[in-house]
């Protein structure tokens, strides 16, 4: 399976950063580059949905949760959808993370479902246990997860 990319857009359609996600034996190694953003903490979801309307991203949904677990850091938890927070320093944020609960291959957990699904950063950082959505805030930026051969 060819490495999947993700470009990320706020809601005034400016580029502001990526996501690489690639298949490894363990999980999916997923690789978050965010440009142009002012400092602070951000949380990073993978969403249900596979849109990105602005100026929201209400479109993409909730949180992707094949399993029905819980969010966060929590008993019961995390839920597939999650991933650590970005810290965003001198404009720039980069995070690397091997998710064991998603997939690009075929199945339930698999990213790449006729559906589609989408990556969201949110204003705040994930606090790791509100629930649903780790009192993360408004959703900032919004990309689709496409795969490699309908990425145009």
């Amino acid at each position: 399976m060819p490495p999947v990319s993700v470009i990320l857009k706020d809601a005034q359609g400016k580029q502001v950063g990526d996501v690489n996600f690639t298949q490894e034996a363990e999980g999916v190694k997923t690789v978050v580059n965010l440009t142009g953003m002012p400092d602070g903490t951000y949380a990073f979801h993978i969403h249900e949905k596979g849109s990105c309307l602005p100026p929201e991203f209400k479109s993409a949904g909730d949180h992707f949760n094949p399993d029905k677990k819980k969010h966060g850091q929590v008993k019961g938890g995390p839920h597939a959808g999650d991933f650590k927070n970005v810290e965003v320093k001198s404009g720039r944020g980069h995070l690397e993370e091997i998710n064991k609960n998603i997939s690009l291959l075929s199945g339930p957990n698999s990213l790449l479902r006729a559906e589609g699904t989408s990556v969201v950063v949110h204003e705040k950082g994930d606090d790791y246990k509100s629930q649903p959505a780790g009192a993360s805030g408004k959703r900032i930026a919004c990309g689709v997860v496409k795969t490699p051969d309908r990425a145009n």
